[in-house]
């Protein structure tokens, strides 16, 4: 601070000793701050990719399983639970139905998807049809009310409606979810893709 002082003082008897102006600007010291310019970090939002999403089951809290998709390797316990009585004969299931106590329960999307068909159907009952990505289709029957609109955009978790009761099916005498996947328009197991990302998804 001294020396730019003195600095100043020089520079001005010079200039009044010498019959110039004297300087309006002087020279900066080592001494003299800077300023630094910073900028504030930045963060990433992370991108979400639905062939990371995991499937998961249709329900929360304890709702039971009460028929079983029909596969001839399956367990015998499972077996008798496979197959579907309907207009005097017995069917093979093509999907996994599902009931509490009689209640109709509250069902939830499995997976995000976009709402392609919702139909009353005389066999099926009320029937929501779900498009999601890697080819799956996931089909909710037997619901008693569902407020989701076909174009509709859901996220997994979503009230897809309440569990109700269809001609098919009625032998198991109890409100109940039918639920059905397909993969590339062809049935498979539900069972063995819960808990699976929709990319390990496969037929």
């Amino acid at each position: 601070m001294v020396i730019g002082l003195v600095a100043i003082v020089f520079f001005t008897v010079l200039a009044i000793t010498t019959g110039g102006e004297p300087p309006t600007s002087f020279p900066t010291t080592s001494s003299q701050a800077t300023s630094i310019t910073t900028s504030a970090p930045t963060t990433s939002i992370p991108v979400f990719n639905p062939l990371d999403e995991i499937m998961e089951k249709p329900f929360n809290g304890n709702v039971q399983t009460v028929r079983y998709f029909f596969e001839t390797d399956a367990p015998s316990e499972q077996l008798s639970k496979s197959v579907v009585y309907y207009d005097g004969n017995y069917e093979p299931s093509l999907g996994m139905d599902f009931a509490i106590n009689n209640t109709q329960f509250t069902v939830i999307a499995s997976l995000s998807g976009e709402v392609t068909n919702k139909v009353n159907d005389p066999i099926m009952g009320l029937t929501v049809t779900v498009a999601s990505e890697n080819n799956i289709e996931i089909i909710y029957s037997s619901l008693s009310s569902s407020d989701l609109q076909i174009g509709q955009e859901i996220k997994k978790g979503d009230i897809i409606g309440k569990a109700g009761e269809a001609v098919f099916g009625s032998d198991l005498d109890t409100n109940h979810l039918h639920f059905r996947v397909k993969i590339d328009q062809e049935y498979v197991n539900p069972q063995k893709y819960f808990g699976k990302a929709v990319k390990d998804i496969k037929k």
